[in-house]
């Protein structure tokens, strides 16, 4: 499987082939799972945030479940501090836009959540948003862990 570059530095990845699919390790669910490219994105983004931002692997959720207008959806991932979620994050494949759509999509996620920043990716282009006071502000970066 050919895997696109990402505006992410190298990791490794332990990537293992079965049966024509392929496999990634996820160190977060210490599990394989399915190689799809938002797959792909997810990975990359999680070793950054804990590799290169000082993130603590253990305050990272994959795939928490919530329940928005009585129907069960699952956020590609969060990211805790003092007990509660602090940043939403949404990933996309490489190839899909972040637009009007996907951003739609991490605020209804977040009328639940209630994280104070939200961060979507396709792995080329990261849009970061702070709520302050009901106020949404855009972030240059992701912010370091302590920054948070």
């Amino acid at each position: 499987m050919l895997l696109p570059h990402l505006n992410f530095p190298e990791y490794d990845f332990k990537l293992q082939e079965s049966e024509g699919t392929t496999y990634i390790f996820d160190r977060f669910r210490r599990k394989k799972v399915v190689l799809t490219p938002e797959e792909w994105v997810r990975q990359n983004l999680l070793v950054h945030l804990c590799e290169g931002l000082d993130y603590p692997h253990q305050l990272i959720g994959v795939e928490n479940g919530l329940r928005l207008n009585k129907m069960s959806r699952r956020t590609d991932a969060m990211v805790y501090k003092e007990g509660k979620a602090i940043m939403l994050i949404e990933c996309k494949a490489d190839y899909i836009p972040l637009n009007q759509e996907v951003f739609d999509q991490i605020c209804r996620y977040n009328q639940i959540v209630k994280a104070q920043y939200l961060l979507l990716t396709n792995g080329n282009q990261h849009i970061v948003g702070c709520l302050q006071s009901d106020r949404l502000s855009f972030l240059p970066n992701i912010p370091k862990y302590h920054e948070l």
